[in-house]
């Protein structure tokens, strides 16, 4: 056989080869994932904490994943190392099984997926301001947060949709945060991707409503 018909073939069996591994390799599924962020006020048994959920569905039971917190803010741009604050990190299926995590770096915590859905649970303290802006800070009546001091993200898909809910303290009523609530879900607001999130400052607390007319206008 003539060397390039030789070499023709042989690169046509390299292309069925690498055909033939896309086929058998597993479709990967869109991922969810939802936040649930609960403000716990200072008192005078313990100082104010922020519990967080980030709950991921869609991933292949088994698949390695991986979640970070962002080391600065847009904005604010100088290291602020936000993982440093994180506490209490766990991770569990929704039968209450525990998944194993595993600090894999200053900033990352690597799981294997259960079937199903798997919630991580941390706790945040409140942190030091940045140049321009709080970062995390629970009050008596009211909670700011800026979104990479809140949110850790899944290494690989900060491009997945998202969702944030709000566990109120008592007598807390109403949540400021620039995303859109959904129609169907009072209190649920929904983020085309990470980084839309995470820009978007979340403002929590006791807020006094008052309705007043402008020019004959509501």
């Amino acid at each position: 056989m003539a060397p390039a018909r030789r070499a023709i073939l042989a690169r046509c069996a390299a292309l069925l080869a690498t055909w033939a591994c896309l086929l058998a390799a597993p479709c990967q599924a869109d991922l969810h994932v939802r936040y649930v962020v609960a403000p716990v006020p200072p008192s005078n048994q313990s100082p104010a904490i922020t519990h967080v959920r980030m709950e991921v569905t869609g991933a292949v039971p088994g698949e390695r994943l991986a979640v970070q917190m962002p080391r600065w803010a847009p904005g604010d741009y100088h290291i602020q190392d936000f993982a440093q604050y994180v506490r209490n990190m766990s991770a569990h299926a929704v039968d209450g099984t525990p998944v194993e995590v595993r600090k894999a770096a200053a900033d990352t915590w690597q799981f294997s997926a259960p079937s199903g859905t798997v919630v991580l649970t941390y706790d945040l303290p409140n942190e030091p301001p940045g140049i321009f802006c709080e970062n995390v800070v629970v009050q008596e009546d009211f909670a700011f947060y800026n979104g990479p001091a809140l949110y850790l993200y899944l290494v690989g898909h900060k491009n997945e949709a998202c969702t944030l809910s709000i566990d109120f303290p008592s007598g807390w009523n109403r949540a400021l945060v620039s995303l859109p609530e959904d129609k169907e879900h009072s209190g649920v607001y929904s983020a085309p991707d990470y980084d839309t999130l995470a820009d978007s400052p979340l403002l929590v607390g006791k807020f006094l409503t008052r309705d007043f007319q402008a020019a004959g206008r509501p």
